[in-house]
């Protein structure tokens, strides 16, 4: 509340003073100065390098939208040229087109619904129908597609509109625990938490990435244990114990693997796996030896940016979520080639 109360009133002041020489210098630099507290200054491009990622996401936001719109342009105006090639009305090639999308017959329907049965209604009456209804509205959203895309090879359509650069982010602090060739062409510095459901669903596109690109990427852990999640700060430093001992990975795979993460669960995982010696383990734990470095990795992910878990930084590019294998073997190939 107070700090609220503080940058209102900030905002309600005039912060406008002509003929400072702090003012002066950085006009020079042809950086402007947007704050200042006496010789203390807030400039233009400390401003923009702070806002650098949600402005990303404004822009990639605005992209997208444009990208909906021209693809809504272009179908439209596809299907007008191949109404006048044709001599056809527009009712005539739409009934066309859906005459191609199939109905879905009792045993797809029957198939639809075992397959989820654990997130449909049990006693809608009118299920059936819905789902016929539904399944046929999606066959033929396919069939246009398909359609539309004909039709942009056949008049040689194309998007020239580019997408927004990516900024990237100097990330800073620790470099272990870390796996892959120190001297790679690509780094992944990820930012993750042992009780996050999206962190331990990618550790399985991590690993694809390791036989993928065996010996071209470096992957570095960062912990970044969220405060809804109780359990997962005692178990980032649990794993900088196990890391001690040069046995941070097989012990990371464990706790990802593990459904509880409490006190006594730690040290049992830890007894699992091999060349851990278990009462060192145990002592650093409970010294909260390396409770600093933890966070230490929530500042720095703070710094730039991170708000969930898991966040990725490829070679300084951002990438948040479970992201899929093709998009973020996209990033790593485009640095590959730089």
């Amino acid at each position: 509340m107070i700090k609220t109360i503080f940058l209102s009133t900030l905002v309600a002041l005039s912060l406008w003073a002509t003929g400072s020489p702090v003012m002066a210098r950085a006009a020079e630099n042809n950086d402007a100065v947007a704050a200042r507290v006496d010789d203390w200054i807030i400039t233009r491009s400390k401003l923009d390098q702070a806002l650098q990622g949600p402005f990303y996401d404004l822009d990639r936001k605005r992209h997208d939208l444009r990208m909906a719109k021209i693809q809504e342009m272009m179908a439209e105006h596809l299907l007008k040229l191949e109404v006048a090639a044709r001599k056809i009305s527009m009712d005539q090639l739409e009934a066309e087109i859906n005459a191609k999308a199939e109905k879905p017959t009792d045993q797809k329907l029957d198939e639809f619904i075992a397959k989820n049965s654990q997130r449909l209604p049990k006693d809608d009456p009118q299920l059936r129908d819905k789902l016929r209804d539904f399944m046929t509205e999606r066959a033929r959203e396919q069939v246009q597609a398909r359609f539309i895309a004909e039709l942009a090879q056949k008049y040689r359509a194309e998007i020239l509109l580019e997408a927004p650069q990516a900024p990237r982010f100097a990330v800073q602090g620790a470099t272990t625990p870390t796996k892959g060739p120190s001297d790679a062409k690509v780094t992944i510095v990820e930012f993750s938490d042992f009780q996050c459901t999206y962190c331990r669903r990618v550790q399985e596109t991590l690993k694809q990435l390791d036989k993928l690109y065996a010996g071209k990427i470096r992957v570095i852990y960062r912990h970044y244990p969220l405060s809804f999640h109780p359990q997962a700060a005692k178990a980032a430093e649990a794993a900088q114990c196990a890391d001690e001992q040069g046995q941070f990975w097989s012990y990371h795979d464990a706790l990802f693997g593990s459904e509880s993460l409490d006190l006594a669960t730690l040290k049992k995982l830890a007894a699992t796996v091999t060349g851990i010696h278990v009462a060192r383990f145990d002592q650093c734990l409970s010294e909260e030896r390396h409770k600093g470095r933890v966070i230490a990795d929530v500042a720095e992910g703070e710094r730039l940016g991170v708000s969930g878990t898991p966040t990725f930084f490829v070679n300084g590019i951002k990438l948040v979520g479970a992201v899929p294998l093709e998009e973020i073997r996209e990033v790593i190939d485009a640095e590959l080639k730089r």
